[in-house]
């Protein structure tokens, strides 16, 4: 007959090690039954310990481990979609399911046919980088029977490479950044920063589709443009002082990098499209134009207003931005903003003095509206040439003349046969230009009048 260690520690090492049961046999006695009998239940209350009970606040439970790593992987959001470094070898592991690891070896396939712009690059030993860091390598997505993938940092990671080489929005949004202009001894600055405020960096890197390319932002990127100058005409007679709509723009060349811009116009593409002379009412303030060429591709961010003050000052202010002034996304048009018209011959201009001088325009795309009004109860300096009232930006119009749709002229004096008045605008026009339609005979122009109304409005190409 056998007999069994009535010591009932030599059953029981679990967890250090697993448990040494004997079997027991029909000649055993009821003394060994009674031993194994307890041996099991401490093993079976180790094992219950070790497992946990639901919710257990046990830190070296299973089921306390496994709601930890329930909650960190839960919490991620795209927020903690950043470029991260993580040390593969040092970090703990988590186990997929075969048909998880299957699609992250699917997109780790992307990655590689991906590669372009030093966003991602391979490595001799083909671990995958980004910014020069090893993110993820061979052990930890390798094929679908690689059932590991390092935690949260190198996950966050690899999720930050896919969205860069598979980022399919339309041009010109801004993944984790957005514009700022302020203003500090009346100099104008538009920065792009992060969505927290920060200058963008290794570790919170701005992203943007300029053309089918995706670009990042990593360091800090704006234009100033100071007090002191008439920039984009904004502090002439018909813009200063009034709030102007600035389109902001992003472009790229392979040697200056991603650069920030802004004119007052929103549908340029490439750098051919803007004027490189701060005067001209198509001037783009760039933050770096040194290697600047004509096909370099540019893309409109959003829309932010600003005011260029009158005279030598040519101070700049800012409003207090809301959802309506600082737009944050690709933006086309403008507000209804308002502008100074003026009468005036268009051969001599003359100078009027009004009792009413109202304009109000709004661009769309790359045509201006408008409309003004213009009550003058004098005009001096001896105006000549046709009755012309002035429009807030230069025409684009490539025809010899283009009719406006809206003429009204009060107490002005029309030539012999007038059946109808119209208005036209030739090509690079700042005016509508007032004519008389006669019956029998040619199109006459309408003179000057030292009193008067003019109302007139419409649309041209800028």
């Amino acid at each position: 007959m056998r007999r069994i260690r009535k010591d009932a520690s030599f059953f029981m090492s679990y967890p250090t090690n697993l448990s040494n049961l004997n079997q027991l046999t029909t000649t055993d006695t009821m003394d060994a039954h009674r031993e194994v009998h307890n041996a099991e239940i401490q093993s079976l209350n180790a094992l219950e310990t070790k497992v946990g009970i639901d919710g257990s606040a046990d830190t070296n439970s299973i089921d306390y481990k496994l709601s930890q790593a329930e909650t960190k992987l839960g919490s991620l959001t795209l927020a903690d979609i950043t470029d991260v470094t993580a040390d593969v070898g040092a970090v703990n592991y988590v186990d997929l399911t075969s048909s998880a690891q299957d699609q992250l070896d699917s997109k780790a396939s992307k990655i590689t046919s991906g590669v372009e712009n030093n966003l991602v690059s391979i490595d001799d030993d083909e671990n995958i980088k980004d910014s020069g860091y090893s993110v993820i390598d061979d052990d930890t997505m390798a094929t679908a029977s690689d059932t590991t993938l390092a935690t949260s940092e190198s996950v966050k990671a690899y999720a930050d490479i896919y969205s860069k080489v598979n980022f399919n929005a339309p041009d010109g949004f801004l993944i984790n950044g957005k514009i700022v202009p302020s203003v500090a001894s009346n100099n104008l600055t538009v920065a792009i920063k992060g969505i927290n405020g920060n200058d963008p960096s290794a570790s919170n890197p701005v992203y943007v589709r300029i053309g089918d390319t995706v670009r990042s932002i990593t360091s800090a990127l704006s234009v100033t443009k100071n007090a002191g100058t008439n920039w984009f005409t904004s502090g002439s007679s018909i813009f200063a002082t009034l709030e102007r709509d600035y389109f902001v723009y992003l472009g790229y060349n392979a040697t200056d990098g991603v650069v920030v811009g802004f004119a007052t116009f929103p549908y340029a593409r490439i750098y051919s499209d803007f004027s490189a002379t701060s005067t001209n009412e198509k001037y783009a303030a760039i933050s770096t134009i040194t290697n600047a060429a004509a096909g370099d591709n540019y893309v409109n961010i959003g829309r932010f207003a600003a005011t260029l003050s009158a005279g030598a000052g040519y101070t700049w202010t800012v409003p207090t931005f809301t959802n309506k002034n600082l737009i944050q996304y690709p933006i086309f048009e403008s507000r209804y903003l308002s502008f100074v018209p003026f009468i005036r011959g268009d051969g001599t201009a003359g100078t009027g003095t009004y009792s009413t001088q109202t304009g109000l325009y709004q661009i769309r795309s790359n045509h201006c509206y408008y409309n003004a009004i213009l009550v003058w109860t004098n005009i001096t300096g001896s105006p000549t040439g046709a009755l012309a009232g002035t429009v807030p930006l230069t025409s684009a119009e490539t025809l010899s003349a283009t009719e406006q749709t809206f003429i009204n002229l009060i107490n002005v004096t029309f030539p012999a046969s007038t059946i109808q008045v119209f208005g036209e605008m030739a090509s690079a026009d700042t005016m509508v230009h007032f004519y008389a339609m006669r019956d029998g005979s040619t199109n006459t122009a309408v003179l000057v009048d030292t009193t008067g109304t003019a109302r007139y409005g419409g649309s041209y190409p800028i």
